[in-house]
């Protein structure tokens, strides 16, 4: 049973307004959209599929910033709305309706007559966690979004769902900006409720991880995980949403900042925030369950970091040997959590 490219969502939309908000945010600055890129990551690039006529407003953002545009990823920050939300009571409404589990939002214009170049979002659809939503708040029957070889055109005041982590392209052959509301957000039970029933159980076939809150642990527990590492830079590729993949080896660690969380670092700077599933599996920050780093341990001491990529059915396991920086580190009594599919 396979995933749909694209589903039209079952979500009530006030058109008239997210037409209104749109006239007031119309009269404020907006910005170049830009994709994500991890900071201090050395030797990433990422490419720019548009030639700069595709413009972007965030209501909410890594850190709640109004400059960055991006989708997000894994951070040291988290989600956070900004001012320029407070034009935007509706759609913070429409937001509501999925509480704490909603990434980035944002308003994005694309010219008159402006393409943006086939490409692929990494991570970004169901299988993965978390999916990118769209509402058409002005548009154009001869705007056109393109899914491999298929064709589809999304009506105003709709909700719709697509895998972008697929080849994907779109065409503005109109004369007027087309003008989306674009969110992204990890995937839960609430959210799968919007999806026909036949994409349900296709979800459920794939045994899709839902999103999962952390689980705060004391500064002792925090601690035992302090280490340090050697990782191939290749495997960053897997992590980060990036196009060029890096040589070499990078030294890393894991610290406990503030003795309140640990963040994960390489060549001394950091990269994100690890949050607790439980004691010894944790999440990172700003990114779905997808991804996860379980400490293991040989006797009594912290030997190696398990990450495991997820992809539906399709798991991934990456040993990477560690050295305890602490003086003493004890093995966690608490059973182990394991990230459970959606139902």
């Amino acid at each position: 049973m396979s995933l749909s490219i694209c589903s039209k969502l079952n979500m009530d939309i006030d058109l008239p307004e997210l037409k209104k908000e749109l006239e007031i945010i119309q009269r404020l600055q907006w910005h170049k959209e830009s994709p994500f890129i991890a900071e201090n990551v050395p030797g990433l690039n990422t490419t720019v599929y548009h030639s700069g006529n595709w413009k972007v407003v965030s209501l909410r953002s890594l850190g709640g910033s109004e400059s960055r545009t991006d989708p997000g990823g894994p951070s040291i920050h988290d989600y956070e709305y900004n001012e320029m939300s407070k034009h935007t009571p509706y759609i913070r409404k429409l937001m509501s309706y999925f509480g704490g589990d909603i990434r980035t939002v944002r308003l994005s214009s694309m010219g008159p007559g402006m393409t943006i170049q086939e490409h692929c979002d990494t991570f970004v659809a169901l299988q993965y966690g978390q999916v990118r939503l769209h509402i058409p708040i002005q548009t154009d029957e001869n705007v056109i979004m393109r899914f491999g070889k298929e064709e589809f055109h999304w009506p105003e005041g709709e909700l719709w769902y697509g895998d972008f982590s697929v080849p994907h392209s779109v065409d503005n052959g109109s004369d007027k900006h087309r003008i989306h509301l674009i969110f992204d957000a990890y995937i839960t039970d609430k959210l799968l409720e919007l999806f026909p029933q036949s994409e349900q159980k296709a979800i459920a076939a794939k045994q899709i991880l839902c999103h999962q809150n952390s689980q705060p642990l004391a500064v002792e527990s925090l601690k035992k995980y302090q280490c340090d590492f050697d990782i191939s830079a290749a495997l960053l590729k897997g992590i980060f949403e990036t196009d060029d993949g890096i040589l070499g080896i990078i030294s890393g660690q894991i610290k406990l900042i503030d003795n309140s969380e640990l963040q994960f670092w390489l060549d001394e700077k950091p990269l994100f925030t690890l949050e607790p599933l439980s004691d010894g599996l944790f999440k990172f920050r700003g990114w779905s369950v997808e991804r996860t780093i379980e400490f293991k341990w040989h006797e009594d001491t912290l030997s190696e970091m398990v990450w495991q990529f997820n992809c539906g059915l399709h798991k991934t396991l990456v040993s990477i040997p560690v050295t305890a920086t602490t003086e003493k580190s004890t093995k966690p009594r608490l059973v182990e959590k394991q990230c459970e599919p959606c139902v």
